[in-house]
Protein backbone atom coordinates (compact mmCIF):
# COMPACT_ATOMS: atom_id res chain seq x y z
CA UNK A 1 0.00 0.00 0.00
CA UNK A 2 1.26 2.91 -0.82
CA UNK A 3 1.77 6.58 1.12
CA UNK A 4 -1.15 8.10 -0.33
CA UNK A 5 -3.58 5.09 0.27
CA UNK A 6 -2.35 4.84 3.73
CA UNK A 7 -3.00 8.63 4.66
CA UNK A 8 -6.39 8.51 2.99
CA UNK A 9 -7.09 5.37 5.26
CA UNK A 10 -5.75 7.09 8.39
CA UNK A 11 -8.05 9.78 7.67
CA UNK A 12 -10.97 7.65 7.36
CA UNK A 13 -10.45 5.83 10.74
CA UNK A 14 -9.54 8.89 12.03
CA UNK A 15 -13.20 10.14 11.01
CA UNK A 16 -14.86 7.02 12.70
CA UNK A 17 -12.86 7.04 15.33
CA UNK A 18 -12.87 10.67 16.17
CA UNK A 19 -16.84 10.80 15.30
CA UNK A 20 -18.36 9.55 18.51
CA UNK A 21 -15.83 11.38 20.39
CA UNK A 22 -16.49 14.97 18.56
CA UNK A 23 -20.26 13.59 18.80
CA UNK A 24 -20.43 12.72 22.32
CA UNK A 25 -18.48 16.33 23.09
CA UNK A 26 -20.73 18.47 21.21
CA UNK A 27 -23.74 16.32 23.06
CA UNK A 28 -21.31 17.77 26.05
CA UNK A 29 -21.06 21.03 25.13
CA UNK A 30 -24.82 21.10 25.40
CA UNK A 31 -24.81 19.40 29.14
CA UNK A 32 -21.78 22.70 29.85
CA UNK A 33 -24.22 25.39 29.50
CA UNK A 34 -26.62 23.21 31.66
CA UNK A 35 -24.69 22.56 34.19
CA UNK A 36 -23.18 26.17 34.67
CA UNK A 37 -26.69 27.35 34.88
CA UNK A 38 -27.76 24.82 37.01
CA UNK A 39 -24.79 24.93 39.23
CA UNK A 40 -22.60 27.26 40.75
CA UNK A 41 -19.12 27.81 39.99
CA UNK A 42 -17.82 26.13 43.09
CA UNK A 43 -20.45 23.16 42.72
CA UNK A 44 -18.93 22.33 39.20
CA UNK A 45 -15.26 22.69 40.51
CA UNK A 46 -16.07 19.81 42.85
CA UNK A 47 -17.27 17.88 39.82
CA UNK A 48 -14.08 18.51 38.28
CA UNK A 49 -11.45 18.01 40.98
CA UNK A 50 -13.42 14.19 41.17
CA UNK A 51 -12.75 13.90 36.93
CA UNK A 52 -9.04 15.18 38.04
CA UNK A 53 -8.61 12.42 40.07
CA UNK A 54 -10.28 9.93 37.95
CA UNK A 55 -8.21 10.78 34.68
CA UNK A 56 -4.84 10.03 36.80
CA UNK A 57 -6.20 6.51 38.28
CA UNK A 58 -7.84 6.07 34.91
CA UNK A 59 -3.42 5.87 33.62
CA UNK A 60 -2.32 3.67 36.39
CA UNK A 61 -5.48 1.01 35.74
CA UNK A 62 -4.89 0.71 32.08
CA UNK A 63 -0.97 0.51 32.85
CA UNK A 64 0.36 1.14 29.06
CA UNK A 65 -1.64 -2.33 27.91
CA UNK A 66 -2.90 -0.97 24.52
CA UNK A 67 0.06 0.06 23.39
CA UNK A 68 1.54 -3.17 24.42
CA UNK A 69 -0.90 -4.90 22.93
CA UNK A 70 -0.12 -3.23 19.31
CA UNK A 71 3.50 -3.84 19.63
CA UNK A 72 3.41 -7.36 20.36
CA UNK A 73 0.67 -8.31 17.87
CA UNK A 74 2.02 -6.86 15.31
CA UNK A 75 5.20 -8.05 15.87
CA UNK A 76 3.98 -11.58 15.62
CA UNK A 77 1.92 -10.24 12.21
CA UNK A 78 5.04 -9.06 10.74
CA UNK A 79 7.08 -11.84 11.81
CA UNK A 80 9.31 -9.97 14.52
CA UNK A 81 10.84 -12.47 16.90
CA UNK A 82 9.01 -12.29 20.71
CA UNK A 83 12.13 -12.70 23.08
CA UNK A 84 10.68 -14.21 25.68
CA UNK A 85 12.61 -14.67 29.15
CA UNK A 86 14.04 -18.03 30.56
CA UNK A 87 13.92 -19.37 27.51
CA UNK A 88 16.77 -20.85 25.08
CA UNK A 89 13.60 -20.72 22.05
CA UNK A 90 11.11 -18.24 21.34
CA UNK A 91 7.79 -19.44 22.26
CA UNK A 92 4.81 -19.43 19.40
CA UNK A 93 3.09 -16.60 19.87
CA UNK A 94 -0.16 -15.23 18.26
CA UNK A 95 -2.12 -12.11 18.87
CA UNK A 96 -5.66 -14.15 20.25
CA UNK A 97 -2.88 -15.23 22.96
CA UNK A 98 -1.38 -11.72 23.58
CA UNK A 99 -4.79 -10.43 23.86
CA UNK A 100 -5.59 -12.98 26.32
CA UNK A 101 -2.88 -12.71 28.52
CA UNK A 102 -2.97 -8.79 28.64
CA UNK A 103 -6.77 -9.53 29.40
CA UNK A 104 -6.47 -10.93 32.36
CA UNK A 105 -3.92 -9.70 34.02
CA UNK A 106 -5.96 -6.53 33.07
CA UNK A 107 -8.90 -7.61 34.58
CA UNK A 108 -7.08 -9.05 37.96
CA UNK A 109 -5.31 -6.36 37.99
CA UNK A 110 -8.50 -4.24 37.52
CA UNK A 111 -10.38 -6.06 40.00
CA UNK A 112 -7.78 -6.40 43.33
CA UNK A 113 -6.96 -2.53 42.76
CA UNK A 114 -10.76 -1.21 42.54
CA UNK A 115 -10.66 -3.54 45.83
CA UNK A 116 -8.52 -1.91 47.95
CA UNK A 117 -9.76 1.86 47.22
CA UNK A 118 -13.31 0.87 47.97
CA UNK A 119 -11.94 0.57 51.37
CA UNK A 120 -10.41 4.09 51.53
CA UNK A 121 -13.02 6.05 50.00
CA UNK A 122 -13.16 8.79 52.98
CA UNK A 123 -9.94 9.39 53.19
CA UNK A 124 -9.84 9.80 49.47
CA UNK A 125 -12.74 11.94 49.35
CA UNK A 126 -11.17 14.40 52.35
CA UNK A 127 -7.86 14.68 50.10
CA UNK A 128 -10.10 15.81 47.50
CA UNK A 129 -11.74 18.52 49.56
CA UNK A 130 -15.28 16.54 48.93
CA UNK A 131 -15.60 14.61 52.71
CA UNK A 132 -19.25 14.77 52.79
CA UNK A 133 -19.64 13.29 49.39
CA UNK A 134 -17.36 10.06 50.28
CA UNK A 135 -20.23 8.30 47.61
CA UNK A 136 -18.96 10.26 44.61
CA UNK A 137 -15.23 8.62 45.09
CA UNK A 138 -17.18 5.00 45.71
CA UNK A 139 -18.95 5.80 42.06
CA UNK A 140 -15.95 7.44 40.05
CA UNK A 141 -14.27 4.06 41.11
CA UNK A 142 -16.74 1.91 39.83
CA UNK A 143 -16.79 4.25 36.83
CA UNK A 144 -12.89 3.59 36.25
CA UNK A 145 -12.87 -0.28 37.02
CA UNK A 146 -15.63 -0.38 33.93
CA UNK A 147 -13.57 1.81 32.04
CA UNK A 148 -10.52 -0.36 32.28
CA UNK A 149 -12.14 -3.32 31.58
CA UNK A 150 -13.51 -2.24 28.05
CA UNK A 151 -9.98 -0.52 27.17
CA UNK A 152 -8.70 -3.30 26.23
CA UNK A 153 -11.42 -4.81 24.17
CA UNK A 154 -11.76 -1.15 22.46
CA UNK A 155 -8.00 -1.95 21.65
CA UNK A 156 -8.28 -4.78 19.58
CA UNK A 157 -11.61 -3.58 17.62
CA UNK A 158 -9.10 -1.19 16.46
CA UNK A 159 -6.53 -3.94 15.68
CA UNK A 160 -9.10 -5.88 13.94
CA UNK A 161 -9.94 -2.45 11.87
CA UNK A 162 -13.19 -2.70 12.92
CA UNK A 163 -13.94 1.35 13.30
CA UNK A 164 -17.64 1.12 13.05
CA UNK A 165 -18.38 -1.18 15.48
CA UNK A 166 -16.13 1.22 17.72
CA UNK A 167 -18.01 4.15 16.48
CA UNK A 168 -21.10 2.54 17.22
CA UNK A 169 -20.56 1.31 21.18
CA UNK A 170 -19.00 4.78 21.67
CA UNK A 171 -21.81 6.59 20.76
CA UNK A 172 -24.46 4.12 22.46
CA UNK A 173 -22.46 5.13 25.68
CA UNK A 174 -22.39 8.63 24.94
CA UNK A 175 -25.96 8.61 24.13
CA UNK A 176 -26.84 6.90 27.09
CA UNK A 177 -25.10 9.36 29.54
CA UNK A 178 -26.38 12.47 27.99
CA UNK A 179 -30.21 11.01 28.01
CA UNK A 180 -29.67 10.40 31.56
CA UNK A 181 -27.95 13.66 32.45
CA UNK A 182 -31.46 15.49 31.05
CA UNK A 183 -33.45 12.93 32.65
CA UNK A 184 -31.90 13.51 36.00
CA UNK A 185 -31.01 17.47 35.54
CA UNK A 186 -34.04 19.05 33.52
CA UNK A 187 -36.93 16.87 33.14
CA UNK A 188 -37.26 15.34 36.53
CA UNK A 189 -37.44 18.32 37.89
CA UNK A 190 -39.69 20.18 36.24
CA UNK A 191 -42.26 17.41 35.85
CA UNK A 192 -41.81 15.62 39.66
CA UNK A 193 -40.48 16.45 43.14
CA UNK A 194 -36.93 15.72 42.22
CA UNK A 195 -33.77 18.26 42.88
CA UNK A 196 -30.91 18.61 40.76
CA UNK A 197 -27.86 17.44 42.17
CA UNK A 198 -24.17 17.14 40.93
CA UNK A 199 -24.42 13.34 41.97
CA UNK A 200 -26.61 12.98 38.70
CA UNK A 201 -23.87 13.37 36.46
CA UNK A 202 -21.68 10.54 38.31
CA UNK A 203 -24.70 8.02 38.09
CA UNK A 204 -25.23 8.64 34.84
CA UNK A 205 -21.42 8.70 33.83
CA UNK A 206 -21.96 4.73 35.90
CA UNK A 207 -25.05 3.60 33.75
CA UNK A 208 -23.35 4.75 30.26
CA UNK A 209 -19.94 2.59 31.58
CA UNK A 210 -21.77 -0.28 32.37
CA UNK A 211 -24.36 -0.37 29.14
CA UNK A 212 -20.79 0.11 26.95
CA UNK A 213 -19.50 -2.95 29.00
CA UNK A 214 -22.43 -4.84 27.84
CA UNK A 215 -22.06 -4.15 24.15
CA UNK A 216 -18.65 -5.49 24.40
CA UNK A 217 -18.99 -8.94 26.22
CA UNK A 218 -18.00 -10.84 23.54
CA UNK A 219 -14.80 -8.87 23.19
CA UNK A 220 -14.37 -9.79 27.17
CA UNK A 221 -14.87 -12.72 26.76
CA UNK A 222 -12.12 -13.32 24.05
CA UNK A 223 -9.57 -13.01 26.92
CA UNK A 224 -10.47 -16.40 27.95
CA UNK A 225 -10.19 -17.78 24.75
CA UNK A 226 -6.08 -18.58 25.01
CA UNK A 227 -4.08 -19.94 27.64
CA UNK A 228 -2.02 -17.10 29.64
CA UNK A 229 1.42 -17.36 29.44
CA UNK A 230 3.37 -16.00 32.63
CA UNK A 231 6.63 -14.99 30.45
CA UNK A 232 5.00 -13.44 27.35
CA UNK A 233 2.91 -11.52 30.40
CA UNK A 234 6.36 -10.30 31.56
CA UNK A 235 8.29 -9.26 28.39
CA UNK A 236 4.94 -7.16 27.65
CA UNK A 237 4.94 -5.76 31.27
CA UNK A 238 8.93 -4.76 30.88
CA UNK A 239 7.58 -2.94 27.84
CA UNK A 240 4.14 -1.60 29.14
CA UNK A 241 5.14 -0.15 32.80
CA UNK A 242 7.46 2.82 31.58
CA UNK A 243 4.26 3.59 29.52
CA UNK A 244 2.66 4.34 33.20
CA UNK A 245 4.86 6.74 33.59
CA UNK A 246 4.34 8.23 29.94
CA UNK A 247 0.20 8.64 30.91
CA UNK A 248 0.74 10.05 34.09
CA UNK A 249 2.92 12.55 33.50
CA UNK A 250 0.69 13.00 30.44
CA UNK A 251 -2.47 12.97 32.40
CA UNK A 252 -0.95 15.21 34.73
CA UNK A 253 -0.37 18.10 32.76
CA UNK A 254 -3.70 17.89 31.93
CA UNK A 255 -5.66 17.62 34.90
CA UNK A 256 -3.29 18.83 37.89
CA UNK A 257 -3.37 22.18 37.27
CA UNK A 258 -7.01 21.76 38.50
CA UNK A 259 -6.20 20.74 42.20
CA UNK A 260 -3.17 23.15 42.16
CA UNK A 261 -5.37 26.01 41.73
CA UNK A 262 -7.74 24.16 44.15
CA UNK A 263 -4.63 24.45 46.75
CA UNK A 264 -3.09 27.56 45.98
CA UNK A 265 -5.39 29.77 45.99
CA UNK A 266 -7.96 30.20 48.94
CA UNK A 267 -11.46 29.40 49.46
CA UNK A 268 -14.01 29.66 48.32
CA UNK A 269 -12.13 31.53 45.75
CA UNK A 270 -10.19 28.54 44.57
CA UNK A 271 -13.09 26.19 43.75
CA UNK A 272 -14.75 29.30 41.63
CA UNK A 273 -11.25 29.41 39.55
CA UNK A 274 -11.30 25.90 39.11
CA UNK A 275 -14.79 26.22 37.68
CA UNK A 276 -13.97 28.70 35.63
CA UNK A 277 -11.20 27.32 34.77
CA UNK A 278 -12.54 23.63 33.66
CA UNK A 279 -15.42 25.18 31.72
CA UNK A 280 -13.60 27.20 29.32
CA UNK A 281 -10.96 24.06 29.26
CA UNK A 282 -13.69 22.08 27.88
CA UNK A 283 -14.13 25.04 24.86
CA UNK A 284 -10.43 23.82 23.68
CA UNK A 285 -10.82 20.60 23.53
CA UNK A 286 -12.22 20.15 20.11
CA UNK A 287 -8.02 20.13 19.59
CA UNK A 288 -7.56 17.07 22.11
CA UNK A 289 -10.29 15.02 20.50
CA UNK A 290 -8.69 15.29 17.04
CA UNK A 291 -5.43 14.24 18.68
CA UNK A 292 -7.12 11.55 20.46
CA UNK A 293 -9.08 10.17 17.24
CA UNK A 294 -5.77 10.30 15.47
CA UNK A 295 -4.04 8.26 17.66
CA UNK A 296 -6.70 5.47 17.69
CA UNK A 297 -6.47 5.30 14.17
CA UNK A 298 -2.53 5.85 13.58
CA UNK A 299 -1.53 3.52 16.60
CA UNK A 300 -2.56 0.11 14.96
CA UNK A 301 -1.57 1.63 11.46
CA UNK A 302 1.97 2.65 12.26
CA UNK A 303 3.01 -0.23 14.16
CA UNK A 304 2.00 -2.65 10.91
CA UNK A 305 3.99 -0.06 8.95
CA UNK A 306 7.34 -0.45 11.44
CA UNK A 307 9.16 -3.23 9.07
CA UNK A 308 8.24 -0.52 6.24
CA UNK A 309 12.06 0.69 4.22
CA UNK A 310 10.16 3.56 3.71
CA UNK A 311 7.45 4.56 6.93
CA UNK A 312 9.76 7.69 7.90
CA UNK A 313 8.49 9.18 5.25
CA UNK A 314 5.14 8.23 5.93
CA UNK A 315 5.46 9.45 9.19
CA UNK A 316 6.97 12.57 8.39
CA UNK A 317 4.35 13.27 5.63
CA UNK A 318 1.77 12.33 8.52
CA UNK A 319 3.36 15.31 11.04
CA UNK A 320 2.94 17.69 8.34
CA UNK A 321 -0.04 16.92 7.50
CA UNK A 322 -1.71 17.08 11.60
CA UNK A 323 0.17 20.52 11.76
CA UNK A 324 -1.46 22.14 9.10
CA UNK A 325 -4.79 20.67 10.05
CA UNK A 326 -4.76 21.89 13.97
CA UNK A 327 -3.59 25.00 12.43
CA UNK A 328 -6.65 25.42 10.64
CA UNK A 329 -8.31 23.97 14.11
CA UNK A 330 -6.91 26.32 15.50
CA UNK A 331 -8.33 29.44 13.30
CA UNK A 332 -11.64 27.68 12.88
CA UNK A 333 -12.36 27.64 17.25
CA UNK A 334 -10.76 30.90 17.69
CA UNK A 335 -12.88 32.89 15.00
CA UNK A 336 -15.92 31.17 16.27
CA UNK A 337 -15.32 32.17 19.87
CA UNK A 338 -17.42 34.78 19.76
CA UNK A 339 -20.65 32.26 19.26
CA UNK A 340 -19.22 29.62 21.53
CA UNK A 341 -19.15 31.59 24.35
CA UNK A 342 -22.60 31.20 24.92
CA UNK A 343 -22.33 27.52 25.57
CA UNK A 344 -20.92 28.49 28.94
CA UNK A 345 -22.84 30.71 31.66
CA UNK A 346 -22.31 34.46 32.41
CA UNK A 347 -20.18 33.77 35.54
CA UNK A 348 -17.81 31.66 33.64
CA UNK A 349 -17.10 33.82 30.34
CA UNK A 350 -14.36 35.60 31.83
CA UNK A 351 -11.70 32.50 31.62
CA UNK A 352 -12.49 32.74 27.40
CA UNK A 353 -9.10 34.51 27.13
CA UNK A 354 -7.18 31.33 28.02
CA UNK A 355 -9.22 28.73 25.17
CA UNK A 356 -6.60 30.07 22.32
CA UNK A 357 -3.58 29.15 24.33
CA UNK A 358 -5.20 25.56 24.96
CA UNK A 359 -5.97 24.94 21.75
CA UNK A 360 -2.65 25.65 21.11
CA UNK A 361 -1.33 23.51 23.60
CA UNK A 362 -3.02 20.80 22.44
CA UNK A 363 -1.61 21.32 19.39
CA UNK A 364 1.80 20.79 20.69
CA UNK A 365 0.38 17.73 22.23
CA UNK A 366 -0.86 16.40 19.30
CA UNK A 367 2.54 16.80 17.71
CA UNK A 368 4.82 15.73 20.36
CA UNK A 369 2.92 12.15 19.44
CA UNK A 370 3.65 12.24 15.89
CA UNK A 371 7.38 12.78 16.85
CA UNK A 372 7.41 10.17 20.06
CA UNK A 373 6.60 7.03 17.36
CA UNK A 374 10.31 6.26 17.22
CA UNK A 375 10.70 5.12 21.09
CA UNK A 376 7.62 2.64 20.82
CA UNK A 377 9.16 1.29 17.31
CA UNK A 378 11.84 0.50 18.81
CA UNK A 379 11.37 -0.75 22.90
CA UNK A 380 12.60 2.14 24.09
CA UNK A 381 9.89 3.02 26.02
CA UNK A 382 11.74 4.41 29.10
CA UNK A 383 12.86 7.24 26.59
CA UNK A 384 9.10 8.16 26.62
CA UNK A 385 8.93 8.16 30.58
CA UNK A 386 11.63 10.42 30.82
CA UNK A 387 10.48 13.07 28.12
CA UNK A 388 6.94 13.04 29.68
CA UNK A 389 8.30 13.21 33.34
CA UNK A 390 10.31 16.00 32.33
CA UNK A 391 7.42 17.63 30.64
CA UNK A 392 5.58 17.44 34.03
CA UNK A 393 8.28 18.76 35.84
CA UNK A 394 8.31 21.63 33.95
CA UNK A 395 4.20 22.25 34.14
CA UNK A 396 4.22 21.97 37.97
CA UNK A 397 7.21 24.28 38.43
CA UNK A 398 5.39 26.81 35.99
CA UNK A 399 2.16 26.22 37.91
CA UNK A 400 4.00 26.70 41.31
CA UNK A 401 5.12 29.65 40.38
CA UNK A 402 2.32 31.63 38.17
CA UNK A 403 -0.90 30.38 39.49
CA UNK A 404 -0.81 32.49 42.98
CA UNK A 405 -0.02 35.30 40.68
CA UNK A 406 -2.51 35.29 37.79
CA UNK A 407 -4.72 32.19 38.87
CA UNK A 408 -5.92 29.95 36.00
CA UNK A 409 -3.99 32.04 33.33
CA UNK A 410 -0.75 30.85 34.59
CA UNK A 411 -2.44 27.15 34.55
CA UNK A 412 -2.86 27.52 30.66
CA UNK A 413 0.90 28.80 30.56
CA UNK A 414 2.08 25.78 32.37
CA UNK A 415 -0.04 23.69 29.74
CA UNK A 416 1.43 25.26 26.87
CA UNK A 417 5.39 25.45 28.44
CA UNK A 418 5.06 21.96 29.48
CA UNK A 419 3.48 20.52 26.33
CA UNK A 420 6.13 22.70 23.63
CA UNK A 421 8.84 21.34 25.79
CA UNK A 422 8.21 17.43 25.48
CA UNK A 423 7.62 18.30 21.72
CA UNK A 424 11.05 19.39 21.32
CA UNK A 425 12.95 16.82 23.47
CA UNK A 426 10.96 14.09 21.48
CA UNK A 427 11.89 15.53 18.03
CA UNK A 428 15.66 16.36 19.15
CA UNK A 429 16.11 12.76 20.67
CA UNK A 430 14.41 10.89 18.23
CA UNK A 431 16.43 12.33 15.34
CA UNK A 432 19.25 10.32 16.52
CA UNK A 433 17.63 7.38 17.38
CA UNK A 434 14.89 7.12 14.72
CA UNK A 435 15.54 9.91 11.79
CA UNK A 436 12.29 10.64 10.36
CA UNK A 437 12.54 13.24 7.31
CA UNK A 438 10.34 16.17 9.17
CA UNK A 439 10.30 19.31 7.07
CA UNK A 440 10.36 21.65 10.54
CA UNK A 441 10.07 25.27 8.70
CA UNK A 442 7.42 23.62 7.13
CA UNK A 443 5.93 23.03 10.09
CA UNK A 444 7.18 25.97 11.59
CA UNK A 445 5.27 28.30 8.70
CA UNK A 446 1.69 26.93 9.12
CA UNK A 447 2.20 27.54 13.40
CA UNK A 448 3.39 31.25 12.57
CA UNK A 449 0.79 31.73 9.69
CA UNK A 450 -2.22 30.34 12.25
CA UNK A 451 -1.10 32.93 14.79
CA UNK A 452 -0.52 36.10 12.92
CA UNK A 453 -3.85 35.83 11.18
CA UNK A 454 -5.41 35.29 14.60
CA UNK A 455 -3.38 38.24 16.13
CA UNK A 456 -4.36 40.21 13.37
CA UNK A 457 -8.13 39.26 13.82
CA UNK A 458 -8.02 40.26 17.15
CA UNK A 459 -6.16 43.25 17.83
CA UNK A 460 -6.11 44.91 14.31
CA UNK A 461 -9.43 44.09 12.49
CA UNK A 462 -11.68 45.21 15.42
CA UNK A 463 -10.32 48.41 15.30
CA UNK A 464 -10.27 49.16 11.07
CA UNK A 465 -13.81 48.24 11.14
CA UNK A 466 -15.20 49.37 14.40
CA UNK A 467 -17.57 51.37 12.79
CA UNK A 468 -18.65 48.59 10.68
CA UNK A 469 -20.89 45.59 11.18
CA UNK A 470 -20.36 42.97 13.03
CA UNK A 471 -20.94 40.31 9.94
CA UNK A 472 -18.27 41.64 7.92
CA UNK A 473 -16.14 40.88 10.33
CA UNK A 474 -16.91 37.34 10.20
CA UNK A 475 -17.82 37.29 6.52
CA UNK A 476 -13.38 38.37 6.21
CA UNK A 477 -12.62 35.78 8.70
CA UNK A 478 -13.89 32.99 6.80
CA UNK A 479 -12.52 34.64 3.56
CA UNK A 480 -9.33 34.32 5.30
CA UNK A 481 -9.81 30.97 6.61
CA UNK A 482 -11.03 29.50 3.36
CA UNK A 483 -7.65 31.42 1.64
CA UNK A 484 -5.49 29.16 4.16
CA UNK A 485 -6.83 26.25 3.81
CA UNK A 486 -6.21 26.29 0.35
CA UNK A 487 -2.92 27.31 0.32
CA UNK A 488 -2.11 24.66 3.10
CA UNK A 489 -3.41 22.19 0.84
CA UNK A 490 -1.87 23.39 -2.38
CA UNK A 491 1.75 23.42 -0.30
CA UNK A 492 1.12 19.50 0.56
CA UNK A 493 -0.03 18.51 -2.52
CA UNK A 494 2.71 19.47 -4.30
CA UNK A 495 5.22 17.97 -1.16
CA UNK A 496 6.46 15.00 -2.05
Amino acid sequence: MNHNSLIKKLVGQTAIYGLPAIVGRLLNYLLVPLYTYIFNTAEYGQVSIVYTFSALMAVLLTYGTETAFFRFANKNNNAESLTLPNQAQNINTNPKQIYATLGRGLLLTTAITTALLLLITKPIAAGLGIAQYPQFVTWILLILAADTITSLPFALLRFQNRPRYFALVRVVGIAVNILLNILFLVVLPKYANWQPHIKYIFLSNLAASVFTLLFLLPQIKAMFAASFNRQLWQTMLKYALPLIIVGLAGVSNMVLDRLLLRWLLPMPFAEEQVGIYAANYKLATLMALVTQAFRMAADPLFFSQANNKNSPVFYAKVTHLFTAGGALLFLAVTFCLPVLQYFVGPQFREGLKVVPLLIAANICLGIYYNFSVWYKLTDKTNAGAIITTIGSVVTLLINLWLIPIISYEGAAWATFLGYATMMLMAYIWGKRVYPVPYKILRMMGYAAVAFCVYWFSEKILPVWLANSSGYLQYILRIFVFMLITALFFIIEKKSK
